[in-house]
Parts: structure tokens; C-alpha cells; sequence
């Protein structure tokens, strides 16, 4: 009868470890933003400065750790396709933030679902704002 209680007791402590691991392991893969604003983005690419008409572009943002995304951006208008930037991710009353994790000048945000970005290039400043396709 003692072994019984002794095995019955095991087996619901290990029961107990397996739930308590697997909601651990739930809460790190829940990353708050990276996995929300990973995706395409289409919308409207202008040069600050100048008198041209905003030009369509397109942004790909790519989930590199649960705060870092990737920035590309591609503009054929404007002859624009520069490497990717990797960005860092944060998140405050709803606006997501998003900052250059090296020395490149681009910054964003994303509120409501728009994407806001502005960068720099050359001597050139250029401003993105568009939606996830």
C-alpha cells in the first residue's frame, strides 16, 4: 500500500512538470510583435524635398528574433533596393517602434496597421507609409 502511494504521488508530480513546462515553452514563442508585423507591405514612397509625386513601393519586413525584424524596401520609381537593415522592435500603448539596430538612419512605427518608416540614403531622405498586403 506504501508503494502504492509512493508511485501515485510520482506520477502526479511528473504530470504536474510536463504542464508547467509546456506553458512556459506557449509564453516564449508568443513574441508580442515580430510575428504580428512580419509581412509585406504596399503603399506610397516619397523624397523629402523634392516636387515628385509619391511612387508605389513595397516593404518586406522579416522576423529575425522575437525584437529584431528585417527591413527591405524596393521602389523601381525611385531606383531604390538596398540591402536589408535589421530593425528592433518594441511596443508601447499599441505603436509599435522600430529602430536601427546598426548606425544606418531609418526609423518607423506602426499604428492602426500603417507602416511609417523614414530612412536615409545618400543625401537623400525618403518617407515610407503603406498597409500589410
Amino acid at each position: 500500500m506504501k508503494r502504492l502511494g509512493i508511485f501515485v504521488v510520482a506520477i502526479i508530480c511528473t504530470c504536474m512538470a510536463f504542464i508547467s513546462c509546456e506553458k512556459e515553452e506557449q509564453t516564449k514563442t508568443e513574441d508580442f510583435s515580430t510575428h504580428a508585423i512580419a509581412g509585406n507591405y504596399v503603399g506610397t514612397l516619397s523624397a523629402l524635398g523634392y516636387a515628385d509625386e509619391p511612387q508605389r513601393a513595397y516593404v518586406t519586413l522579416t522576423r529575425r528574433s522575437s525584437d529584431v525584424v528585417s527591413f527591405e524596401i524596393s521602389c523601381e520609381n525611385f531606383d531604390i533596393n538596398p540591402d536589408p537593415v535589421n530593425l528592433i522592435v518594441s511596443e508601447k500603448n499599441g505603436v509599435v517602434t522600430l529602430v536601427s539596430e546598426s548606425a544606418y538612419s531609418i526609423s518607423g512605427s506602426i499604428s492602426n496597421g500603417i507602416l511609417n518608416v523614414t530612412f536615409i540614403i545618400g543625401s537623400d531622405t525618403f518617407v515610407f507609409s503603406g498597409k500589410k498586403d
